[in-house]
């Protein structure tokens, strides 16, 4: 007979992860990482739902991932906290990832790849709302 905790629990037995306290209060943020995880969808070849998957996904999707924390946080200047509510992450998970990526750059198609991104995300930043500023006139990183 099935432990009752169990009949709760998700895939493979594991429990549901924690709900997350939702999506960042800043439109901006909200806006970059959405178009920060479907540049990286389109150039990765993963469909956005799985990059914004709330559960470990093969190392293909995760790598997609990463290289949407990467673009959110590196060109679009997207905070750790910010990027965290959006991807549905922990703030160290999402530091994690843009030092994975930045380590990565040594691998020449990986860096082609963030450089084709990057061309097309300075472009891109020009068209999306701007960021929320700090009290001190910074923008939140």
């Amino acid at each position: 007979m099935p432990h009752p905790a169990s009949q709760a629990a998700g895939f493979r037995g594991r429990p549901e992860p924690p709900a997350r306290s939702g999506r960042s209060p800043d439109p901006a943020a909200r806006v970059r990482c959405d178009v920060a995880a479907e540049l990286a969808g389109a150039f990765l070849g993963v469909p956005v739902e799985k990059i914004r998957h709330p559960r470990r996904q093969r190392a293909a999707i995760c790598r997609a991932r990463h290289v949407a924390m990467y673009i959110a946080n590196v060109s679009f200047r997207v905070s750790l906290t910010a990027m965290a509510a959006e991807f549905g992450r922990d703030r160290s998970s999402c530091s994690h990832a843009v030092g994975r990526i930045e380590d990565g750059r040594d691998d020449p198609a990986l860096d082609a790849l963030l450089e084709r991104l990057d061309g097309l995300t300075s472009v891109l930043d020009a068209a999306l709302p701007p960021l929320r500023e700090t009290s001190d006139g910074e923008h939140r990183r």
